[in-house]
């Protein structure tokens, strides 16, 4: 008899968050029923991601475990897809010969034919060939109880950037862009259901209609979204500096429900570095895209990612990045240590750093970004934010019972507890307490209207 039961592992990046929502309906649509408990699954699949190797390596953990649950109870099918799947395929065939079916990014909308398979079939299936398969509005979808009224909608898959860095262009190929006809309908849905918070995503997802002959680029496709009338806020990530230019900023000003805050991956603050990534703009271009965002009307929080100790990266250039932490003082940074992916141009550089190096740097940045977060959160305290509530703090206890949501600054916000019932809802909070990560607020009964969850006083 087919497997009836799926549980889903997810690693990494929304994107991933995205496509296992995809895989999730697929199933059911199957006839499939979601379970949380993994040892009560019939099939287990673990989506996994390329980006960095402790994600990669955290995988491999869990999939270790659960081929361990399989030896108990034979007729458990498990999958390794994604990224991971993509790029190691022939490796995870000999290395894990318990493993059931090994499948890309590009060929997961076939997992139900491939179960079938394995049920009535003997031996494995690797699935690694073939274009990615690009989502429409007609993909059923598998939103999770613990989507706290937040939904995630591809609108592009694939990467045509080629940052020396980065798996991604190997692993999911060439940029594809859904139509924007397709996208406002799946918006328009989620907000009809009640979704209060919407994140577009793409590899470079300000990149979105950038090939010729499309018939609408990101400001087009976000400027029609914002006309969907209800009560939701929306973001995107992850864009690239060298397509942010004034017509997008002033979106920040202009659009109702985008939600003012913009994720910014600097990676470096040095040229050179920058350079040898091949990210196509320089320090000067991306701290003249933040001068301009901070001319705004509207209070926009500005997030990064950063990469310490990328091959090459001298004390000078190390130097610039801090400089640039010092000046900006981001609301948020991803900070992380420079790990070499394999197929990537930079990993066959010769001039890498020690690891005692990294650990310094990477360590001495997180020190110098919290400092200046801390600062700048102080802006908040005395104001009040509409605040998507996403459950019980994990920090809440039977004697103090806490909320904790996110401003669309996306800020976290912890506040009194009020209860469960308004997971996935708005409340307005007036914030009394910042520091480097959190928020903290109490709960308010004034009456404002909605406007991208800004500040409403």
């Amino acid at each position: 008899m087919m497997s009836r039961t799926y549980y889903i592992e997810t690693f990494g990046c929304q994107m991933n968050k995205a496509d296992s929502e995809a895989i999730g309906g697929l199933l059911e649509e199957e006839g499939f029923e979601s379970t949380e408990l993994p040892e009560a699954a019939d099939f287990i699949l673990l989506n996994t991601c390329a980006v960095r190797d402790h994600a990669e390596q955290k995988a491999y953990s869990y999939l270790g475990r659960y081929l361990q649950m399989k030896r108990n109870s034979p007729r458990k099918l498990i999958a390794f897809a994604g990224c991971v799947a993509q790029k190691e395929a022939a490796n995870l065939v000999q290395r894990f010969p318990e493993l059931d079916l090994v499948v890309g990014p590009r060929n997961f909308t076939a997992l139900p034919e491939y179960i079938h398979r394995l049920r009535t079939d003997s031996g494995r299936i690797v699935a690694t060939a073939g274009e990615e398969d690009l989502v429409d509005a007609t993909t059923p979808r598998s939103r999770g109880a613990d989507s706290t009224g937040q939904g995630w909608v591809t609108i592009m898959v694939g990467c045509d950037r080629f940052c020396s860095y980065c798996i991604v262009p190997y692993t999911r190929e060439r940029e594809k862009c859904r139509k924007p006809a397709d996208v406002e309908q799946e918006v328009r849905e989620l907000v009809e259901k009640g979704i209060k918070e919407i994140t577009l995503l793409g590899q470079s997802v300000t990149g979105y209609g950038r090939k010729a002959g499309f018939e609408s680029d990101f400001v087009d496709l976000i400027e029609r979204l914002d006309c969907i009338s209800g009560n939701f806020r929306m973001r995107f990530t992850s864009p690239y500096p060298g397509d942010i230019d004034q017509r997008l900023i002033g979106c920040f000003d202009e659009l109702e429900h985008l939600a003012p805050h913009l994720h910014l991956p600097v990676q470096s603050g040095s040229n050179e570095i920058l350079k040898r990534m091949n990210r196509r703009y320089t320090r000067e271009d991306y701290l003249d895209i933040v001068e301009k965002i901070r001319q705004l009307d509207t209070d926009v929080a500005i997030t990064t990612d950063v990469i310490v100790g990328f091959p090459g990266e001298s004390e000078e250039d190390y130097q610039q990045t801090r400089e640039l932490f010092e000046k900006i003082k981001y609301d948020k940074a991803y900070i992380f240590k420079y790990s070499p992916r394999e197929g990537t141009p930079a990993a066959e550089y010769e001039d890498n750093l020690s690891q005692e190096v990294i650990d310094r740097r990477h360590a001495a940045l997180l020190e110098l970004y919290e400092q200046g977060a801390e600062q700048r959160n102080q802006r908040h305290v005395g104001k009040t934010y509409e605040v998507l509530i996403e459950g019980e703090s994990p920090k809440s206890s039977p004697d103090n019972r806490q909320l904790v949501g996110r401003t669309g600054h996306n800020n976290v916000v912890v506040l009194p507890y009020l209860g469960a019932d308004l997971e996935g809802e708005f409340v307005n909070v007036r914030i009394n307490k910042a520091a480097s990560y959190t928020l903290f607020g109490e709960p308010v009964e004034e009456e404002t209207n909605f406007i991208a969850a800004r500040a409403v006083s």
